[in-house]
């Protein structure tokens, strides 16, 4: 069971990055949804990499972040094929070893597309 979690897990767009911006993780989920390999996405500053339009300054959101723990809002964001994506997010501020001692967890949501309801049967 713990491996089937851990593979379902792993298809979450989740990534982890430094509060510098750096990408220190990059699970398959967001390899998926935005086009770009680990290898691509693991070093590169996250909002520059995904030319992130973010829906009020950065400095507020990290204030929020850094005062609340948590973040949770509509960004835009564009794939590595060009596709403008949007999610809904959430950013979640934990602990870390790395240098600088905290790290920001960002869960991604498409809602690009939304699905419409099936209309209902009489």
């Amino acid at each position: 069971m713990e491996a089937g979690l851990a593979d379902a897990i792993a298809h979450v767009p989740i990534f982890v990055r430094r509060l510098d911006g750096r990408i220190v993780h990059w699970t398959p989920g967001c390899g998926q949804l935005f086009g770009h390999a680990a290898g691509e996405a693991e070093g590169a500053l996250a909002h520059e990499l995904l030319r992130t339009v973010l829906p009020e300054p950065r400095e507020t959101i990290e204030a929020a972040l850094l005062t609340r723990g948590e973040w949770s809002g509509r960004l835009r964001h564009v794939t590595a094929t060009g596709e403008e994506l949007w999610t809904e997010s959430v950013w979640r501020l934990r602990d870390s070893q790395n240098p600088g001692g905290k790290i920001a967890i960002e869960q991604h949501t498409d809602v690009t597309h939304p699905v419409a309801p099936e209309p209902k049967r009489a």
